[in-house]
């Protein structure tokens, strides 16, 4: 079967690798491999697109916003997938010693994503879904904790991590620079904490060298 992608603005696109599909971001329970065991270019199924989200999402409302044109799509591939999962799994698990049910269960599913991956008309928004939740990930789990509350701050922060930051996401970076995902409703304690280490002179991006 041929992939037919439709071209996305601003970024010259090519077919996701659905060899690197490995499950659901969302689904829980067995068969779920939604496990963030951290982040390279092999995890994404379109760089190409993953390059573009990252240079042109600047906030968390634009994440958002470009999450929910693909939410639906992603979704329903995901029940479809799940629906095509649990028969097969409850057919093979029992031929498997219960340590291996784990493997057995992520290694299965992901044969199943692939195939139901293959099947849909809608593979272009299943990747952007699938790779804007991880770059989101990414960027929650590497960026936000250190990451300053005031523009003013940005380009020393970008500048003091840019090694870091590149030996993480190198694959998307042009530079230095970092987009500002930070959350809406962070809570108050955090900006409270950064606002303290600030005034302490304790945040290391700001420390002159």
């Amino acid at each position: 079967m041929t992939i037919s992608l439709v071209g996305f603005i601003g970024a010259a696109q090519a077919a996701p690798d659905i060899n690197h599909l490995k499950g659901s971001i969302v689904l829980k329970g067995y068969g779920a491999t939604n496990i963030f065991d951290g982040i390279k270019d092999t995890r994404f199924l379109d760089l190409a697109y993953v390059k573009w989200a990252w240079n042109n999402l600047k906030s968390p409302t634009d994440v958002a916003a470009e999450l929910a044109k693909y939410e639906p799509d992603y979704k329903a591939f995901e029940q479809a997938a799940k629906a095509e999962f649990k028969p097969r799994w409850k057919v093979k698990y029992m031929s498997i010693p219960d340590n291996q049910w784990t493997k057995a269960g992520r290694e299965l599913r992901a044969q199943v994503d692939r195939e139901v991956f293959l099947q849909s008309p809608d593979q272009d928004a299943i990747a952007r879904y699938h790779d804007l939740s991880l770059l989101e990930l990414a960027w929650d789990g590497k960026i936000s904790g250190k990451a300053p509350w005031h523009p003013e701050d940005w380009e020393a922060f970008e500048r003091f991590y840019c090694e870091k930051h590149t030996r993480v996401l190198g694959f998307v970076m042009d530079g230095c620079a970092i987009p500002n995902w930070h959350r809406p409703d962070p809570g108050a304690w955090k900006k409270v904490g950064y606002e303290r280490l600030k005034r302490e002179g304790r945040l290391e991006f700001l420390q002159s060298n």
